[in-house]
Formats: structure tokens, C-alpha cells, sequence
């Protein structure tokens, strides 16, 4: 994660405050809005500096991470600014709110009492400062995977194809059931007591090639083990127009609003996932699967209409943001993909109603922040999840090696990206709505509904700012400032949350 070097202490009251959102891969259909960015911790036991009794009345809540560190900020009006510092010690990232608004869950960095690093997760509750540790996992094992239920304060986490299950309370947190193996992502379904998993048939050797199934794994039972029959099993390969890939995870998911449609971000492996993916339509009740395109499983990139069977994602593979990379939506239930006005490259999107959406558009040439990356031409086995994919003409040179680790990182693009306005109903109506000045670029917009207003990141090279505007983004002010840009994990925004009823 790019962070600012210059380290801030700020108490409340500190002018304008700024902070970053996207609707967190949540994955799932929930009442609120929720969006995520974060870096550093709190000492367990340690209070915040700022000890004023935080409103949890208020309409907004926005989790972010500054300098390394977790702060929390209230209030939607940009002239008035309530912030407070959380944690003050090792790095944090990835905040996400639970459904009531008093937790925010984020993951960290730290030591086990032997001094051996670790990967952490943990959950604060806001008005007591109770700062509760979840599950630790050594730091050579795959990166935590989490999410909270729409419904409810448990928390699903899967790390080194591992589900484990933990209820929050008020002063504990507890594990709920053994750890489940074989799990290759997941998504909460929409009442919030029970989750979709999914998991392979064979297991994964150089002989068979595996085939994934999607699992119902129901909380209202004593949770010991996942469920033998599958309510479907995924084609191998997937395919959609000349792009054929074989799933082996589940990346992103997302309900539609009435629960009838399942959105799913496939990748050939978690490594790969910056580099290519799936974007696939699931119909529970036919128990059938359509593949739509390639698609990035970037945070933001895929959204249902709030209030129709429509689908909108971002297509187009490869590790450079800024090019090849286009709108399209398609309608229930024949979802064919339809594209939006062409005009630059495409990034996260957010719908405003059921017709008019917002979408991050590159059109100017960006500038390419140096970084280890792994090689220009990817070409690998149905083992590893692609038949073949050539890197396109102005990616970046990269080193004549094979991507075989997930350490090994994508070159992070610094876009010049204006919003732009657009609505499936006609494909000729597109408005840009913003104007980053040079060195800057607008990104991750979201709609927050409950108070009627559109937030949007908008990044520098070395920070960013959470800027507010009405829908028809007429004077937009910052709002939150000194946000920690997001990571180089390759999906997407990672360093704020917010939190926003959806009807206030």
C-alpha cells in the first residue's frame, strides 16, 4: 500500500476530513451502503486519544485508514468535520462495517508472542473501544478473506482454502463450529443465515483437471462440515466470446436486490486474479450459469440496478488500467451484454436509480508508478485456469518469468479518470461530471441513497481525498481528507468503509 511518508497526528475537529469508498466486495445484497479503504492498529486494551462519545445516531459513519492507521469519521456535511483515531500501531487495511453500525472489522499486520509476523483480523466497537481479536494466520499464508453477514454480526473468513465461522457479541468474539476445508470463496446470501461456498469436486493434481461446485452451507444447523450435494456444478472451461477459463475461485459476488440473480467475479487462482477473470450470471431457481465476458474482479467493477434486473460490469483483462477496459450492462434474463458509449477506459461504476449510472473513465494518458511485476505473456495450462492470454500491446515491459507467487505484485497505475453520467436507456447520453486537475484522478464513486448524495476517491500520487456532491455533481467539496491510497493487492479500493442506511 502507497501511504503517505509524512506522519499526522490529528485529533478531532481538524477542517475538512477525507476518506475513500466503494461498495466492499461485500459480497452481498444488504440495506446499506458500505465501501472500504485501511492500514494500522490499536494496542489491544488501548483507547483512542479522542475519548468524545461517538454519535451512533449519525447518518454517516466512514471507517478509513490514514498514515497506516484506522480513524473513523461522522457527520455528511463536508463544513463540519468529527473525526476520531483508532488504532496506533501496526498497519491496518480493509475496514468493512457490520449491519448495525457499531462494528468495524479490519485485518493487520503484527507479531505472535513468539515475534513471528502474522496476518490478523480484528473487530472494534466503536462506542466501547473494544478492540477483539478474530483469527490470526502466520504471514506465509494466503491473505485473509472476510466478510460480514448482511443480517446479522457474524463474520465468514476463508484464508489458505480454510472457512471459519465467528459471532461477534458485545465483549467476545466466538468461533462457531471447526474450520471447513476445501473452500475456494464464498458469498453471503441475502437473509444473511447462510452462505454459498465454493469448493471442487477432484481434488487438484496434474492428472484432473477439477470441477467447481456451489455449496448452500446454512447456519441454522450445527456447522461441522460442508455439504456433500452441490445445487450446481460450473462447466470447465468457462467460456465467453474467445476467452475460455477455467474457475478454480470465487472472487466477488453479488445478490441481486430481490435475491433472484447471483453475480459472480471468477478467477483461474487468486494470484491471477489482476490479471484476468470471469464475469458470470447464476440463476438459483434453473440452477444454471451464464458467462458474460472477461472482467477484472476490481472492487466497484460489477453492480445490479437498485431497482431492476440489470447487471452492470466493467470488461476487459490485463494488468493496465487504462486501456481495454469497457462499460457494459445486460438485462434479466437473457442478459445480453450491451456496451456503453465508447469514448476512453473504464473503471468502477455505481448506479444513481435503476436507469443512470456513474462510471470512473480514463481518457487521458496516465502515468505508471514502477513496480515488481511478473512477465508479459501469460500462457498456462487448463491447470492453472487459462488456456491462453497474451498481454496487449502497451502493458508494461515486464521480466521474462512466470507469475508463480502471489507475492509477486502488478504495476500500480496512476489513472487521470474523470466521472462520467450515463443511463442504459439511451446509448448516446454520456456527460462527464468531473475534472480532476493534472496529477489527479476521480475514482471509485459511489451512491449513498440515504442521504442523497454521490462520493468518489479522488487520488494524487501520494494520497487521497473523499470528495461529496449531489447527484448532479454541482459543487463538490472534500470531505474527508489524507486518506491512504489503496494497496497493490490488485482489487481495488482497500482503505476505507462507510457506512449508509439506505433509507435514513
Amino acid at each position: 500500500m502507497v501511504a503517505t511518508k509524512q506522519k499526522r497526528a490529528r485529533v478531532q475537529n481538524t477542517g475538512f476530513v477525507l476518506g475513500s469508498i466503494i461498495l466492499s466486495m461485500t459480497f452481498l445484497s444488504a440495506p446499506v451502503t458500505v465501501a472500504s479503504i485501511s492500514k494500522n492498529t490499536l494496542v489491544p486494551g488501548q483507547r483512542s486519544l479522542n475519548t468524545q462519545e461517538f454519535p451512533l445516531t449519525s447518518r454517516i459513519k466512514v471507517a478509513f485508514v490514514r498514515d497506516g492507521n484506522l480513524w473513523v469519521h461522522w457527520s455528511d456535511d463536508p463544513s463540519f468535520s468529527n473525526e476520531r483515531q483508532l488504532t496506533f500501531s501496526n498497519p491496518v487495511t480493509d475496514p468493512q462495517w457490520s449491519v448495525d453500525g457499531k462494528w468495524i472489522a479490519y485485518k493487520t499486520l503484527g507479531e505472535n508472542l513468539q515475534g513471528q509476523p502474522q496476518r490478523e483480523l480484528r473487530v472494534y466497537n466503536i462506542s466501547t473501544d473494544r478492540d477483539l481479536s478474530v483469527t490470526q494466520v502466520p504471514i506465509n499464508h494466503s491473505p485473509i478473506q472476510y466478510a460480514w453477514s448482511p443480517k446479522t454480526l457474524w463474520i465468514a473468513v476463508c484464508t489458505d482454502q480454510k472457512l471459519h465461522l465467528h459471532q461477534v457479541t458485545g465483549s467476545r468474539v466466538l468461533g462457531q463450529g471447526p474450520s471447513l476445508l476445501g473452500v475456494h470463496g464464498f458469498v453471503w446470501n441475502p437473509h444473511g443465515q447462510s452462505l454459498t461456498v465454493s469448493t471442487w469436486s477432484a481434488d487438484h493434481s496434474t492428472d484432473v483437471q477439477p470441477t467447481m461446485e456451489l455449496k448452500v452451507l446454512s447456519l441454522n444447523t450445527s456447522v461441522k462440515s460442508l455439504p456433500k450435494q452441490a445445487w450446481l456444478r460450473l462447466p470447465s472451461p468457462l467460456q465467453a466470446g474467445s476467452v475460455r477459463l477455467w474457475p478454480h475461485d470465487v472472487i466477488n459476488g453479488q445478490w441481486s436486490e430481490d435475491g433472484h440473480w447471483l453475480a459472480l467475479s471468477l478467477a483461474p487462482s487468486p494470484q491471477w486474479a489482476p490479471l484476468t477473470g470471469m464475469i458470470c450470471v447464476v440463476n438459483p431457481k434453473n440452477k444454471s450459469i451464464q458467462p458474460l465476458s472477461e472482467g477484472l474482479p476490481q472492487t466497484g467493477w460489477m453492480g445490479w440496478s437498485p431497482d431492476s434486473h440489470v447487471l452492470a460490469w466493467t470488461a476487459g483483462g490485463g494488468t493496465d488500467l487504462t486501456r481495454n477496459k469497457s462499460l457494459f450492462w445486460a438485462i434479466a434474463p437473457n442478459f445480453n451484454p450491451q456496451a456503453a458509449p465508447l469514448g476512453g477506459s473504464d473503471g468502477s461504476m455505481t448506479w444513481l436509480n435503476a436507469h443512470s449510472l456513474v462510471v470512473s473513465r480514463q481518457t487521458a494518458n496516465p502515468r505508471i508508478v514502477p513496480q515488481h511485476v511478473p512477465s508479459t505473456s501469460v500462457q498456462h495450462s487448463a491447470m492453472m485456469g487459462l488456456e491462453k492470454r497474451t498481454v496487449q500491446a502497451g502493458e508494461p515491459n515486464l521480466p521474462s518469468k512466470t507469475l508463480d507467487k502471489p507475492s509477486q505484485f502488478f504495476p500500480r497505475y496512476l489513472r487521470h479518470a474523470s466521472l462520467y453520467g450515463l443511463t442504459t436507456m439511451s446509448k448516446d447520453s454520456i456527460r462527464i461530471l468531473t475534472a480532476p486537475p493534472p496529477g489527479n484522478s476521480d475514482e471509485y464513486p459511489v451512491w449513498l441513497n440515504g442521504v442523497q448524495k454521490l462520493a468518489w476517491l479522488r487520488e494524487s500520487s501520494t494520497e487521497a481525498t473523499l470528495y461529496t456532491a449531489d447527484s448532479k455533481v454541482q459543487n463538490p467539496h472534500p470531505w474527508i481528507r489524507h486518506v491512504d491510497l489503496p494497496g497493490d493487492e490488485g482489487h481495488g479500493i482497500s482503505t476505507l468503509s462507510i457506512y449508509c442506511p439506505k433509507y435514513s
